[in-house]
């Protein structure tokens, strides 16, 4: 039985849409189908809950064409989880976020967490989510690489000179013992987990996998705590 996911991009440029396409067709189940949707109009980019703001609206719009559409489950790439609550409420069908599945993921493989972002902008709504998520007391640092998403979509080796650097700063400063790549465009998880030897988190894989479960066990999120508008 096919299981038909919409990946939401909540940015309004579709440099995303090919390597989001590579990575996921390498990890997802055989009988699922993925649609990348890329927002219409909205930032370009994703680094603070202004921007976050700024694309809601189109995220939500579609979260709700895609159930319209036939989709089975939604998924949002962004680390910063974009309107991922609103739209549990608007539809149905089963809606997780990158840093959702990532967080969870973690807990199951580490005891000190160490998220490393694209910048120090996005710090304080990355920590929010991981508090609200229960995992703020896994969290021992959140450390961040000195390119933009747009940047490092292009520029890999500068990406993994600086990932490697902060990851092990991470590691031997902060003690952490498992790593999450904080951004939806990295894809560089396999590579640097294997230069540390701890467990690596790609969201992009993580927030597949995870929707994939859900999917086999016909589990979505309870309308008792996301309650139709």
């Amino acid at each position: 039985m096919v299981f038909k996911i919409k990946q939401i991009n909540p940015v309004a440029t579709n440099i995303w849409e090919e390597p989001n396409r590579k990575i996921l067709s390498e990890y997802k189940n055989p009988n699922t189908q993925i649609h990348i949707a890329t927002i219409k109009a909205g930032p370009i980019e994703v680094t603070t809950t202004y921007h976050d703001t700024k694309a809601v609206n189109y995220v939500l719009e579609e979260a709700e064409k895609a159930e319209k559409e036939g989709f089975d489950a939604i998924v949002m790439s962004c680390f910063l989880d974009v309107g991922v609550d609103a739209m549990r409420e608007a539809v149905d069908i089963p809606v997780v976020g990158a840093c959702q599945a990532s967080v969870h993921l973690a807990s199951l493989l580490g005891t000190r967490i160490s998220i490393i972002t694209d910048g120090p902008k996005g710090k304080r709504h990355i920590e929010d989510l991981v508090n609200k998520y229960g995992f703020a007391h896994k969290l021992v640092s959140i450390r961040h690489v000195d390119l933009t998403p747009l940047q490092f979509a292009v520029e890999k080796e500068p990406l993994k000179k600086q990932l490697l650097k902060e990851a092990k700063k991470a590691i031997d400063e902060d003690g952490a013992d498992v790593l999450i790549l904080g951004c939806g465009g990295m894809n560089v998880a396999p590579w640097l987990q294997e230069q540390t030897g701890v467990p690596v988190i790609d969201p992009l894989v993580a927030v597949l996998k995870t929707i994939e479960i859900l999917g086999t066990m016909k589990l979505t999120q309870s309308k008792l705590a996301y309650p139709k508008p």
